[in-house]
């Protein structure tokens, strides 16, 4: 008996899942102009994006999942991680990026996508870590600093955040190279090749 075998589904580049997501993302940006985060729901999403409820569900499974998502996306997107040829470079371009988006008008939700994502919803945060890391090691190879992510986020995100959320503001030039000179001190020598 021959068995016959099912058709490998290929992934169709921009098909129905690029609409969902875009067509999602943009139904929530609607609704954060008009409501706060914490009145948003998966209801309202669907409602305002045209996909069904199960839809959303399925794959995001919470509105705090979705803004984390959509949150680490656009990051990724509009802030790549730098490689100016040295770590005190790299870092700076990163905090100053950081510091930058999180005062800007989407800034509030930012923060709190990352500040309140559940450990269920920390598997998303990992591709920006992976990013970092990357460029992290890059610096450890030329023989600079070698730092773990950890390092990076003890060091510089956290102090953004946390200035962006208790609105402490003063996250200029001068502030974010502290940050980047107190991050770099944690590090253990690198590697030269």
């Amino acid at each position: 008996m021959t068995k016959t075998r099912k058709p490998v589904p290929r992934p169709r580049p921009g098909g129905r899942s690029a609409l969902v997501r875009a067509a999602v993302e943009d139904a929530v940006r609607w609704l954060l102009q008009r409501k706060s985060q914490a009145d948003v729901s998966i209801a309202d999403i669907a409602a305002r994006s045209g996909v069904h409820a199960a839809s959303i569900y399925r794959r995001w499974g919470t509105v705090q999942a979705l803004l984390l998502d959509m949150t680490i996306d656009r990051i990724s997107q509009e802030s790549p991680m730098p490689d100016t040829g040295s770590l005190a470079g790299d870092l700076f371009a990163w905090g100053e990026r950081l510091a930058k988006m999180t005062a800007g008008p989407d800034g509030p939700v930012l923060v709190r996508a990352v500040v309140q994502a559940k450990p269920s919803d920390r598997a998303l945060l990992l591709r920006r870590a992976i990013e970092v890391q990357g460029m992290l090691d890059r610096a450890a190879a030329r023989g600079e600093a070698r730092l773990d992510y950890e390092d990076a986020v003890d060091g510089l995100v956290a102090p953004i955040m946390m200035r962006q959320l208790f609105g402490m503001g003063g996250l200029d030039d001068a502030y974010v190279r502290t940050l980047v000179r107190r991050t770099i001190s944690f590090g253990k020598p690198g590697r030269r090749k």
